[in-house]
């Protein structure tokens, strides 16, 4: 008798605009009113700077603005879950033999905050995203998940291709 190739069942989620119906990038510009933020993300974005460069500079007008991980973490934590999606999730969460990922260009800190506050975070076993944590200083850092060399089709920072594979690979035991 054959055995299954696959002992577990697979569900690997995006997060912005596919768990969540929001941009998390984007939505941490809504937490000042600095307009100049605004209009220097879409000048720093059209003039071809990769995504993570445009992201740490947000950041860090934002630490420059005055504010704090806390307003940070609070403000991300708006961010809604339809509820549709947390039932689906929590009916997957329960099923034997299923694991749930997500693999995001959104950052560890962001996707963080927002799991926990729905309450979710335990569903998933793993998260793979761009790194960020706060400093000494409270400025949030952000570093990529990866370089990504090989994928054109990918930014510079993540190809989602490949994480999925090596995912697959490790949890296949190869």
């Amino acid at each position: 008798m054959a055995q299954s190739l696959f002992k577990r069942t697979l569900f690997a989620f995006d997060f912005d605009h596919t768990l969540i119906d929001d941009n998390t990038d984007t939505f941490i510009l809504e937490i000042t009113d600095d307009v100049k933020l605004r209009s220097d993300f879409k000048s720093w974005r059209s003039s071809g700077k990769g995504w993570i460069e445009c992201m740490r500079l947000v950041l860090e007008r934002i630490h420059t603005l005055g504010i704090t991980p806390d307003q940070i973490v609070s403000h991300m934590s708006k961010i809604e879950i339809p509820e549709e999606r947390l039932r689906i999730l929590h009916f997957l969460s329960k099923q034997p033999d299923t694991e749930l990922i997500i693999i995001s260009d959104s950052n560890t800190v962001f996707i963080d905050s927002i799991l926990k506050h729905h309450g979710i975070d335990k569903y998933f076993t793993h998260v793979y995203t761009n790194r960020a944590a706060f400093n000494a200083e409270g400025l949030l850092e952000l570093e990529p998940y990866h370089i990504n060399t090989t994928c054109p089709l990918s930014p510079s920072n993540m190809c989602k291709n490949v994480i999925l594979r090596e995912h697959i690979r490790k949890s296949s035991g190869d």
